[in-house]
């Protein structure tokens, strides 16, 4: 559980960074989903931090892609 806590909280860290830093976008190589019940994988929790309100201010979520095995996060660009 605890490692599957870091990738969220990595996730979110990295699109404000990239937004800081002035990126457009942020690729995450998540792979494949294994998941079955009662079972997380870095792909969920990436996901799951891209959906969240955290999130919202430093992704444009209408042009982010969905991969089967990465996602690509397009930044939100930083008001002057």
């Amino acid at each position: 559980w605890h490692n599957m806590e870091v990738v969220h909280t990595e996730a979110l860290e990295s699109v404000k960074k990239a937004q800081e830093e002035g990126k457009q976008s942020v690729l995450f190589t998540h792979g494949y989903s294994t998941s079955r019940n009662g079972k997380t994988t870095a792909r969920s929790q990436v996901r799951k931090a891209m959906r969240s309100k955290e999130a919202t201010p430093y992704i444009l979520r209408s042009q982010c892609i969905q991969h089967f095995s990465v996602f690509v996060a397009v930044i939100r660009p930083k008001k002057a």
